[in-house]
């Protein structure tokens, strides 16, 4: 007795008749003739009836595929053995540990008390509101007012008393636009 599966022909022929005749030593081998696969398909039709009812019985499904090797006893035993290595591994060396510092996520550089940049927009408020009512010629501008990012953690120079953040990505870029030639880029 057949019942509807609800999906479509090809898949139901995918999974039930060529499942049959996806078998070790099946018709499609080297020496087998047309009227040997004519013979070996018509029965696979009559047979698949039997074959689908006895697995039903027995409570299991020989099933073949390449596209599923992944899914074999030994391979699901691997995989939970690899998962639990790596849940101890992320339990071990959190990547969000409880600190109150600044880290960076991808090269794990941790700020001090200068880095600032994670209150960026607060301090750009507090900035605008001590400029309210002045003119253009009264501005002035405080370094503790500065934003400095993470990358001033380890990227920085000193020009006389300022120390400024160098962004690598920023001066090769520059570079690169300004060069005319390969020489004036081996000068640099």
């Amino acid at each position: 007795m057949f019942f509807f599966s609800g999906i479509a022909n090809d898949q139901t022929i995918e999974q039930t008749l060529m499942k049959g005749m996806s078998v070790e030593g099946g018709p499609f081998k080297r020496g087998a003739t047309e009227s040997v696969v004519y013979k070996w398909i018509r029965g696979v039709i009559y047979s698949q009836g039997i074959i689908e009812g006895i697995e039903n019985f027995c409570n299991i499904s020989f099933n073949k595929s390449h596209q599923h090797s992944d899914s074999t006893d030994a391979r699901i035993d691997r995989d939970d053995i690899d998962v639990k290595l790596l849940e101890d591994f992320f339990v071990q060396h959190s990547l969000f540990p409880d600190t109150d510092a600044v880290i960076s996520i991808d090269t794990g550089i941790t700020g001090d008390k200068d880095i600032n940049c994670y209150d960026a927009f607060e301090q750009g408020l507090t900035a605008m509101k001590k400029t309210e009512g002045q003119t253009l010629l009264e501005l002035k501008s405080s370094r503790k007012d500065k934003i400095n990012p993470l990358l001033a953690k380890n990227n920085k120079i000193k020009i006389r008393e300022d120390v400024i953040t160098v962004e690598p990505l920023l001066l090769f870029q520059r570079i690169c636009v300004l060069k005319k030639t390969m020489k004036s880029f081996k000068i640099i």
